[in-house]
């Protein structure tokens, strides 16, 4: 079992993909299901088993305050073994206004 931690910049908010399972663009190749999804203000954590074949997990957030954040690397750890785990990048994001908002 794992644990794949994703925190949220500032000024997004993640939409639950629990009320609204169709919000993913058709492009997306979901095959991830986790077994269970922990949804706060500051992050998700999703708790999974993982497997021999490559899943990608896709988010959707809404830009919910302009302006340019710092988005903190996401990361995923064996439970019980914390010493296998793995980070991703970090970066800066910038929320925009939309036209007519």
């Amino acid at each position: 079992n794992s644990a794949i931690e994703i925190p949220l910049a500032g000024g997004l908010e993640a939409e639950n993909p629990r009320l609204n399972s169709e919000s993913l663009p058709d492009w997306v190749d979901y095959n991830f299901t986790p077994d269970y999804l922990d949804i706060r203000d500051e992050k998700i954590i999703a708790f999974t088993t993982i497997t021999e074949t490559q899943q990608s997990i896709y988010l959707i957030v809404r830009g919910v305050t302009p302006g340019r954040f710092y988005l903190a690397p996401a990361f995923a750890t064996v439970m019980y073994k914390p010493f296998i785990n793995g980070r991703a990048n970090p970066r800066n994001i910038t929320v925009e206004k939309a036209n007519g908002f």
